[in-house]
């Protein structure tokens, strides 16, 4: 299924999958997506950036992002 995923989409996937292994998380949480989105250039990102959202904040205040060094 991954290979009808966008550029884009499989970039978001695999940053998140490489910040929970990083935090030695044993899945991918929805905040490791979150992570990743506030990263990867795209259209997501941009919306979550006019609202505030960036990697730092996610890191802050989500548990799993903690696991990952934020």
């Amino acid at each position: 299924m991954f290979e009808r995923f966008t550029k884009d989409a499989r970039a978001v996937v695999e940053g998140a999958f490489a910040h929970a292994q990083d935090g030695g998380a044993r899945s991918v949480d929805a905040e490791h997506l979150l992570l990743a989105l506030t990263v990867v250039p795209g259209v997501a990102g941009e919306v979550l950036a006019d609202h505030g959202v960036t990697f730092e904040g996610v890191s802050r205040v989500c548990p799993a992002a903690r696991l990952a060094g934020g």
